[in-house]
């Protein structure tokens, strides 16, 4: 043995030295680089989480705004309907009305009534000096006086007090349509309304939010630094900002006009020409990152110094056996057919190894034996699952097919096998299938859906060819399986029909509504024809909850839900937006006249006692009527054309019709 192991000791540097020392440099490289990524992806990850967090918070802050936007617009729209000529000739009753119903001040931070010639009648709070201004040169009074309907103002500074402000005006209007004078809600950029708040709202420490406006110049409608608010943005500006202005809705990073790197997020605003657009500086979203990379590479250089040693001592011990195996394996023939086992000689570590050797060659032996019972219990598995499953060479020879295809075809699989495919299945209807197999022996796996007729029936399957990879790319053929999925799709089907439907009253919902709406409204487009929207809005029905109780309610939903369908065609649609609110789109109307004579007949079901296990309950409705005419109707004018028609009609009184 000692002439062996003199022939196997090595010169100069031994292996030992060179594998620790290998190991060792290895180690260390490998732990910086996988610090240097790990870092880079976390910073990556993180930017991205912050960005995606930060649009979402945009998101919503955006969604707030319209929101109080849209509700504060409502309420003034609202109060107009309420005044009236004899209202606006009367200012001071008219100021102690605003001073009795404070939900307006809620919204504005002052509210005006101009009279027709564009001069202020009412403030409140009142402010010296400030009744009989006129505002008649103000671009948003004229935009009133013009189309009668509500709009929202460009920023700028109030006459009165000199401050920026934002002004919401909606038209007082008399029954045939006059303008008898302006309500005017007022909001503060300075003050702490639901805009000025966000000059004080921080996104960590420096962040900040910015409201600008959508034009060639945009001006700032808010920003922390007050001295900007109505000034235009600088031109050398973020490209980010520059981008949002011009409509981009995301997160990106970009350079600020001062130098900063910054994460920026933007949102549009949608009942408003504005975007809000949130800023925060990397450096400080990313401080805390730097300070752990920083650690980490101090970590990674402690760890190396004594990872080093560590590592040599642990590899000159691991290989010392080498030695001894080298010399007793000098000795060994290699056997042919069946595995003989190496004796084990010594007891110690070579010969554990020697004997770890032969017990992995057994276990080889006994894992391809459990190979060949697995392939075994695989086919008849697969013989036994409920979907077509074969494998296919690339000459389209069918090698494998398992019963389901005598099970759905008649076919026998032992039969197949042989055979090609192409002639077992020919004919058009297989043709999608056989296109589909060829695809997958160019290498690309493809799954798609069709309708099958088996001697059971039409099924719905879903269909994969994957290919089989050979040496250097080669496909050999392709595996192919098809599951049954006419289950699933019913079940789709069945559900897709509930999230359609109001469950109270079996009516077409909000979004089923949408749907046919805007179809019926391309279809009557593409016709000619007219088509009227009813807008049915129940008078009432609180008192009925209150006094009757909210199943009462429920019965009364259901009944006039029942009576309003019986008004109208089986081709028109009736659904239930929301709480009393229904909607009916008739197609085809012969004219307005038609339409109306519709509402009436509505009108009259409506009024009638309506019978619940609670007692008899009346309700009334106030009905908004929109035809549409031409090939131009749009059906979201159509419907907020019906939505301010039933405004109309529950402002004249309530129980009746209106026709826009």
């Amino acid at each position: 043995m000692a002439p062996v192991l003199a022939k196997l000791r090595p010169r100069g540097w031994s292996l030992k030295y060179r594998i620790a020392f290998a190991v060792a440099a290895i180690f260390v490289v490998m732990v910086a680089i996988t610090n240097a990524l790990q870092m880079r992806l976390l910073r990556e990850d993180l930017g991205r989480m912050l960005a995606e967090q930060q649009f979402t918070l945009v998101q919503r802050m955006a969604r707030e705004i319209d929101a109080k936007f849209e509700t504060g617009i409502s309420v003034l729209a609202s109060t107009a309907a309420l005044i009236t000529a004899t209202d606006v000739a009367q200012p001071l009753h008219l100021r102690e009305e605003f001073r009795a119903r404070p939900a307006l001040l809620s919204f504005f931070d002052d509210v005006l009534v101009l009279g027709p010639d564009g001069r202020i009648l009412v403030d409140y709070p009142q402010v010296e000096g400030r009744a009989g201004v006129d505002a008649s040169d103000r671009q948003f009074f004229r935009e009133v006086v013009r189309t009668h309907q509500t709009v929202i103002s460009e920023p700028q500074l109030g006459k009165t007090r000199g401050e920026p402000i934002v002004q919401v005006a909606t038209p007082i209007l008399t029954l045939d349509d006059r303008l008898v004078g302006v309500l005017v809600g007022v909001i503060r950029l300075y003050r702490s309304s639901f805009l000025g708040r966000l000059n004080e709202e921080r996104l960590g420490a420096t962040g900040y939010y910015v409201i600008l406006t959508r034009g060639a110049k945009p001006v700032y409608v808010v920003h922390p630094d007050r001295t900007r608010i109505l000034h235009e943005r600088p031109a050398n500006g973020a490209a980010a900002v520059t981008n949002a202005i011009r409509g981009f809705e995301g997160s990106s990073e970009d350079v600020s006009s001062t130098g900063t790197e910054s994460i920026y997020s933007s949102k549009t605003l949608n009942l408003v020409p504005w975007v809000l657009v949130a800023a925060a500086p990397k450096a400080e979203v990313f401080a805390p990152l730097v300070a752990a990379q920083r650690r980490a590479w101090i970590a990674t250089g402690i760890a190396a110094l004594v990872l080093l040693p560590v590592a040599w001592l642990i590899v000159w011990w691991l290989l010392g056996p080498l030695r001894h195996l080298s010399a007793s394996m000098a000795g060994l023939r290699e056997g042919e057919g069946d595995f003989v086992p190496v004796p084990v000689k010594r007891d110690d570590e070579v010969g554990a190894l020697i004997e770890r050797f032969n017990l992995l060659m057994r276990e080889r032996l006994d894992a391809e034996n459990a190979r060949r019972r697995s392939e075994e219990q695989l086919r008849l598995l697969a013989d036994n699952v409920p979907a077509l499953i074969s494998h296919i060479d690339a000459r389209g020879l069918v090698l494998y097919a398992n019963s389901c295809y005598r099970e759905w075809f008649g076919l026998d699989p032992k039969a197949m096998v042989g055979r090609g495919i192409e002639e077992l299945f020919p004919g058009p209807d297989h043709e999608v299938s056989h296109e589909n197999r060829r695809v997958a022996m160019t290498g690309v796996s493809t799954t798609y859906e069709r309708d099958v007729q088996t001697r059971q029936g039409m099924r719905t399957v879903r269909t994969s060819f994957f290919p089989q990879m050979g040496e250097a790319g080669v496909v050999l053929g392709v595996y192919h399986m098809s599951v049954d999925i006419s289950e699933e799709r019913r079940v789709q089907a069945e559900l897709d029909a509930l999230a359609r439907r109001d469950p109270l009253t079996g009516l077409h919902n909000r979004r089923s509504f949408e749907e046919l709406l805007a179809q019926a409204v391309a279809r009557c487009n593409r016709s000619g024809r007219r088509i009227a929207l009813l807008f049915v809005d129940l008078d009432h029905f609180k008192a009925v909850n209150d006094s009757k109780g909210h199943e009462a309610g429920d019965e009364v939903l259901q009944e006039v839900a029942h009576r309003i369908g019986a008004c109208v065609r089986m081709s028109d649609t009736v659904a239930r937006l929301g709480g009393d609110e229904f909607v009916v789109v008739v197609e085809d109307v012969a004219s307005r006249d038609d339409a109306a004579a519709i509402a009436g007949k509505i009108l009259e079901e409506v009024r009638r006692p309506i019978s619940t296990r609670a007692g008899d309950c009346i309700v009334g409705a106030s009905i908004g009527v929109a035809v549409g005419e031409g090939k131009d109707t749009d059906w979201r004018d159509l419907l907020k054309r019906a939505d301010t028609a039933h405004y109309e009609a529950k402002g004249a009184g309530r129980d009746r019709y209106h026709v826009q």
